[in-house]
């Protein structure tokens, strides 16, 4: 069997920049540098969960 190694990041709402946690684009931003610096590169980098934490812009809006 061979080993198979992997990293899962998740829900770093990057452009959040509100409470509680006000740092969403740069933690992700430090994730990324933490798994760039790992010794070994990871067969696979799975994300899940929520990459942004808006879908719509500021500017938009709706006529429902």
């Amino acid at each position: 069997m061979t080993p198979f190694s992997f990293v899962q990041l998740s829900d770093a709402h990057v452009g959040f920049n509100g409470p509680p946690r006000s740092m969403g684009t740069k933690a992700f931003e430090h994730a990324v540098d933490m798994v760039n610096a790992l010794p070994q590169r990871p067969d696979l980098v799975l994300f899940t969960g929520d990459l942004t934490h808006d879908t719509e812009t500021k500017t938009s809006t709706s006529n429902v």
